[in-house]
């Protein structure tokens, strides 16, 4: 697919609305112990970086998809993974029960 900034922002827009999806999803099921605001703010944030690589770095082939989430790893100060020359963050998916 060739790339284009519209196409790279969609995606990343579309997969932050899935987050917020996926927490209301999780708050219907669960009515009585619902997210609490940390909670929400900790797997939003987390989810941000997933949403990034996705849908930013969807486009790009494995070997650079893996080089760019190292180096937004690398960038910011929220809690990942450790990663290695094994290990890249898209290996790693964010979810709710942990």
């Amino acid at each position: 697919m060739e790339f284009t900034l519209i196409r790279c922002l969609e995606a990343f827009f579309a997969l932050l609305r899935k987050g917020i999806e996926n927490i209301l999803e999780f708050n219907e099921g669960q009515p009585d112990f619902p997210l609490n605001p940390s909670q929400i703010e900790s797997y939003m944030t987390k989810w941000l970086l997933f949403s990034a690589i996705w849908g930013i770095g969807g486009s790009m082939n494995l070997a650079t998809r893996s080089e760019f989430s190292n180096s937004i790893a690398d960038f910011t100060d929220i809690k990942t993974p450790a990663i290695g020359q094994t290990m890249a963050l898209i290996d790693y998916e964010v979810g709710l029960s942990d």
